[in-house]
């Protein structure tokens, strides 16, 4: 998202692949789900608004890739 818009304005970009922070974790996103409050967050009518430009997605399933040094509940290969 780059813009808080209607769905026509959402575009696909081509990010480098992302590393895990110290307290972050990779997940391979195997499903996911819109719900209402992505709508409200991408229109800009809900209290959440992100600083742009922002990947839009609240709901998702997957597999842990790579966890931080301080992840402690979560390890790769376990399923989120």
């Amino acid at each position: 998202m780059h813009a808080f818009a209607g769905p026509e304005q959402l575009v696909l970009d081509e990010n480098d692949d992302p590393r895990p922070g110290q307290s972050d974790v990779l997940i391979e996103i195997l499903a996911a789900g819109v719900n209402p409050v992505d709508t409200y967050v991408r229109t800009g009518t809900h209290f959440v608004k992100p600083a742009l430009p922002f990947i839009p997605g609240f709901d998702a399933a997957g597999i842990v890739l790579e966890a931080g040094a301080s992840v402690q509940r979560v390890c790769a290969g376990d399923r989120v």
